[in-house]
């Protein structure tokens, strides 16, 4: 009779097993079954978010090839405004004679910014202002570059 009982208890405990294995079972596909579909959710949201950006994207574009289109259209408006008549800018040369030689403006700019970073040692970009002084009786020119100068700031002529 004890074997019995002992039998019974045995099959009652595998029973209760059983039955706790289904539950944990169902709960775990339960709790797997909610997250899939949280999952789901989010993807959802994502292509909607990613959609909405794709439109604003190309809403963009859009206009940005109408501003550019307006832009060349004033710049052809511009210029189609501009009279027939107009003088085009006078074109001004400086030519200094002297004891049977000439030399231009630019000659004597090239002469100043190339004593500028030869002899004096200095960088293009740190001009400013440039000032000349020609003195043609003496066939030479000071100079002054932001508002500095000595006697070795000097260009033969």
């Amino acid at each position: 009779m004890a074997n019995r009982r002992q039998a019974k208890k045995n099959a009652a405990a595998a029973v209760n097993k059983e039955a706790a294995k289904k539950e944990v079972k169902t709960t775990v596909a339960e709790e797997t079954a909610e997250k899939v579909t949280a999952v789901e959710k989010v993807a959802e949201k994502a292509a909607e978010v990613k959609e909405a950006v794709k439109e604003k994207v190309a809403e963009v574009k859009e206009t940005t090839k109408a501003a550019k289109a307006a832009k060349a259209e004033t710049a052809e408006k511009a210029e189609s405004k501009k009279t027939p008549g107009r003088k085009a800018a006078v074109k001004e040369e400086f030519i200094l004679e002297f004891a049977g030689k000439q030399i231009t403006q630019e000659e004597i700019k090239k002469k100043v910014k190339e004593n500028w970073t030869k002899i004096q040692k200095n960088k293009i970009k740190d001009i400013k202002t440039i000032k000349v002084f020609l003195q043609p009786e003496n066939s030479c020119a000071y100079y002054t570059i932001n508002d500095e100068g000595n006697d070795s700031y000097k260009i033969e002529l």
